[in-house]
C-alpha cells in the first residue's frame, strides 16, 4: 500500500490579511434595550419566522409521535428542540417587556422633569 505524502493546504501559504483588510464585523447586539425590545417585537410579529419554527415544531411533534417505542434519544431530542424553540419566544418577549418597561419609565421621568420645571 502506497502512503500519500502530506502537504500544507494551500490556504496556509497565502498571507493573512492585515488588520485594515480585516472585513467587518457583523451587525452588533444592541445594548439600548428599548431598540432591543422593538427589534424582538419585530421578530415575533415576523411572519415568515413565525411560520418557520411552527414548521419546526410540527416537524418534531410528527418525530415524537411517529417514533419506536424503544426511541427514548429521538423522543428527547425532539424535546429538547421543542423546548429550545419555546425559550427563543420566551425570551423575546421577555426583550418586549423590559423595553417596555424602560420606555415608559423614561416617559414618566420625561413628564416629571417638565413638571418640575413647570412646563406641565
Amino acid at each position: 500500500m502506497r502512503r500519500m505524502q502530506w502537504r500544507r493546504p494551500s490556504a496556509w501559504r497565502e498571507p493573512r490579511p492585515t488588520v485594515a483588510e480585516q472585513p467587518e464585523p457583523g451587525p452588533q447586539p444592541t445594548t439600548d434595550r428599548v431598540a432591543r425590545g422593538r427589534l424582538a417585537q419585530q421578530l415575533l410579529d415576523d411572519p415568515t419566522l413565525v411560520a418557520a419554527l411552527k414548521a419546526i415544531e410540527d416537524d418534531l411533534g410528527g418525530t415524537w409521535r411517529n417514533s419506536k417505542v424503544g426511541a427514548v434519544e429521538e423522543r428527547e431530542a425532539a424535546y429538547r428542540m421543542v423546548y429550545a424553540i419555546e425559550a427563543l419566544r420566551a425570551k423575546l418577549r421577555s426583550y418586549v417587556t423590559d423595553g417596555r418597561v424602560i420606555e415608559t419609565r423614561n416617559r414618566q421621568a420625561e413628564a416629571q422633569e417638565a413638571a418640575d420645571r413647570g412646563e406641565a
